[in-house]
């Protein structure tokens, strides 16, 4: 950044300009609008070596260029020292990161949008898009198909994009993996390039996956019904032996994919008879009790929830405030009940269990450790295992669903010093 006289402006001087600006505002014009507090600056105050009161001016007049101008200069000065401290606060979304698709009504609505704007030359662009909405809604599922299945594959592709992107710059989280696990993704070939290929989920889907290169001209109807014959037949050996390959094929799945996601690997077994933690939130509590009621009445989890959702916010203050007291309560019986059951556990075994939950530390008396000893235990924070096995929330909650899909806002741009 340079002056007309070629005087590096660097942070600093930027920084001292714009102190020195804002401490000339006088204290009844703090709140102007910025266009008639800047009149009555004094740039032979705000200057400073080894800038002119012109210089100065100069290089606020350039600054202010950049920055919306809705607000008071007090606003706008603060803005600008913010910026300058920290000028990767107000950066655009990654320039790599990939845009997200068209759903299948504003597909349709750019491949129309011109013959419809010609037959309709009266109407603005919103309400042109909102014509074409409603003609989009009244196309029979036929006529719709097209774009529908433009969509999918448009957003199969992208779900992968960002898998790779997440990868590439460290953002690939361990919930992440476990939605890619979870997902519908075929085992034929529909894995992202960069992941390890998706093994059976159980020992009879790998028999299953085998009988499908041999059975071939059938329909998968009555393959399955097939399958089923066959996998019921087969001698309990044979079983096992399928049980113990996709085993270590979940195994070395696993394996690979700690590696992408560099998630700390939980060696230890199992301990039975864990307390399982109940909902930590009074709208928790209520919801599950609401899905278990609403369940005959209302089959579908996902219109169950909001149903529950609705019938919480209606709640009264009081009614909301039983609710939080029954929480209280279920984490005090819970915190007795794990302290019971940790207390029976062998010292490894508290050992191991502290490692893998730090968190609940506070909570448990023990005398294995000094204190600087669990310093070193690593954090819950951190990535969990991407096994099958389900967390204590996850089966409390198994009815909360995937919608929680991370999303990426981008930011307004305020201004960039050059």
């Amino acid at each position: 950044m340079t002056s007309k006289g070629s005087v590096t402006w660097t942070k600093e001087n930027l920084q001292m300009l714009l102190a020195k600006l804002k401490a000339s505002i006088p204290e009844a014009e703090r709140c102007f609008v910025y266009s008639k507090a800047q009149k009555s600056v004094d740039w032979n105050k705000v200057a400073f070596p080894p800038f002119s009161p012109a210089e100065c001016e100069e290089k606020w007049k350039q600054i202010l260029q950049k920055m919306r101008k809705i607000r008071s200069l007090t606003e706008l000065i603060t803005e600008a020292e913010d910026v300058i401290s920290n000028p990767n606060q107000n950066k655009k979304i990654h320039p790599e990161l990939p845009k997200k698709p068209s759903p299948p009504n504003a597909l349709y609505f750019e491949e129309n949008f011109t013959r419809i704007q010609e037959q309709h030359p009266e109407m603005s662009a919103p309400l042109l898009f909102t014509f074409t909405t409603k003609m989009y809604k009244g196309l029979s599922e036929e006529e719709k198909a097209p774009y529908v299945e433009k969509f999918n594959l448009a957003n199969k592709e992208y779900k992968k994009k960002m898998l790779a992107f997440r990868l590439r710059y460290d953002k690939l989280s361990s919930r992440d993996l476990k939605n890619y696990q979870n997902s519908d993704t075929s085992d034929e070939g529909e894995d992202a390039d960069f992941l390890p290929h998706k093994p059976p989920r159980n020992s009879y889907n790998l028999f299953c996956k085998e009988q499908k290169g041999i059975m071939k001209g059938s329909s998968k109807r009555s393959c399955m019904a097939q399958w089923a014959q066959l996998w019921g037949k087969l001698d309990p050996s044979v079983k096992r032996e399928y049980n113990t390959r996709c085993s270590a094929m979940r195994l070395e799945y696993a394996k690979k994919m700690k590696s992408y996601a560099k998630i700390r690997k939980r060696t230890s077994a199992f301990i039975p008879g864990e307390p399982k933690m109940p909902p930590q939130s009074s709208n928790m509590i209520f919801y599950h009790n609401q899905m278990a009621l609403l369940k005959d009445q209302i089959p579908d989890r996902r219109q169950r929830l909001a149903k529950a959702s609705r019938m919480f916010k209606k709640l009264s203050t009081k009614e909301k405030e039983h609710y939080k007291e029954i929480m209280h309560d279920s984490m005090k019986k819970y915190w007795r009940d794990l302290q019971k059951w940790f207390d029976m556990l062998s010292t490894a075994q508290q050992q191991e269990y502290l490692k893998q939950h730090p968190n609940k530390c506070p909570h448990l008396t023990q005398k294995l450790f000094d204190a600087e000893d669990l310093h070193h235990l690593p954090s819950d924070s951190e990535d969990e295992d991407i096994e099958d096995s389900s967390s204590d929330e996850e089966d409390n909650m198994e009815w909360n669903e995937d919608g929680n899909e991370e999303e990426e806002e981008e930011e307004n741009i305020t201004f960039v010093i050059d």
